[in-house]
């Protein structure tokens, strides 16, 4: 039997299951197949799949099973070596939305290097990996708590700091773009009005320009695995009394550059404020 562990983590990973499956319809896995999925909702005519399997179960369903197939997750690769299993393991990647980064890929390279399981990279080359298991000899896994801890310590610190980098670098260009997009409302909505455009023609043009940069930029900077609707419609709420606003400032150019350093305010507040409230999970 093998066992195959997808970890608690709250996203999917279909592509370790496509490969399983892949490789039992062309006959290369006869075996029984049991799966722990946690969130990933999969559909087998050939593995067993349980969402989450007791805990009890489980430690009996590793005794029993003949090797382990299983995401790069610390905890269960330790179990397995632990029960002195064989283990491929696979790395949940950030590109394909099954993790907050690539960290699993340098977990997997430590456990490589020290001979203790096989790493699956290239998905396609699961056949080889399951030929190869056949006649691999694990080094002796020995617990070494502290320097684990220390490597652990380092991979956080690392991941914090990039993190750290790529929300800066991400909120610089969008401060750009979002000033940009004010530039160009503004032109456009002179240039509507040097055309004889009435006031409402300008600010409904004005609203769809505001609603084309919002979904611009969701797509640039912002691409959440689950839309917050509600913060949306606040959002676009709020970008429409601003407009209501600038607007009624703007039908006579005299308070031009009244109103214009008052949409800049305005701007400035819901884009930097009440968007950065509702978006600082997903830059995170």
């Amino acid at each position: 039997m093998i066992l195959v562990s997808l970890g608690t983590q709250d996203r999917s990973f279909h592509r370790l299951l496509d490969a399983i499956e892949k490789q039992i319809e062309l006959g290369n896995i006869k075996t029984k197949v049991i799966v722990q999925a946690g969130v990933t909702k999969y559909e087998s005519k050939y593995m067993e799949i349980f969402d989450l399997i007791p805990s009890s179960l489980f430690l009996q369903l590793m005794e029993e099973c003949d090797f382990l197939i299983c995401h790069g997750g610390v905890g269960t690769i330790i179990d397995g070596l632990k029960h002195h299993k064989k283990i491929i393991a696979a790395a949940r990647l950030k590109e394909y939305d099954e993790h907050q980064n690539n960290h699993q890929q340098q977990i997997i390279h430590e456990f490589v290097s020290k001979n203790l399981i096989l790493g699956l990279s290239d998905f396609d080359k699961l056949d080889e990996k399951l030929e190869e298991i056949k006649s691999f000899q694990p080094s002796q896994y020995e617990s070494n708590l502290e320097n684990f801890m220390a490597l652990l310590d380092g991979q956080i610190n690392h991941m914090v700091k990039d993190n750290q980098g790529n929300c800066l670098r991400k909120f610089m260009f969008y401060g750009f773009f979002t000033f940009f997009c004010f530039w160009l409302e503004i032109l456009f909505g002179l240039f509507l009005q040097n055309l004889g455009c009435s006031l409402m023609e300008i600010f409904c043009y004005d609203f769809f320009l505001v609603l084309f940069y919002r979904y611009l930029m969701h797509f640039l900077f912002f691409r959440p695995k689950k839309r917050n609707r509600k913060g949306e419609v606040i959002f676009v709420f709020l970008f429409f009394i601003e407009l209501l606003i600038f607007s009624y400032f703007r039908q006579n150019l005299v308070n031009f550059f009244f109103s214009f350093f008052l949409f800049s305010f305005l701007r400035f507040f819901f884009v930097f404020v009440v968007n950065s409230f509702f978006h600082v999970r997903d830059v995170e």
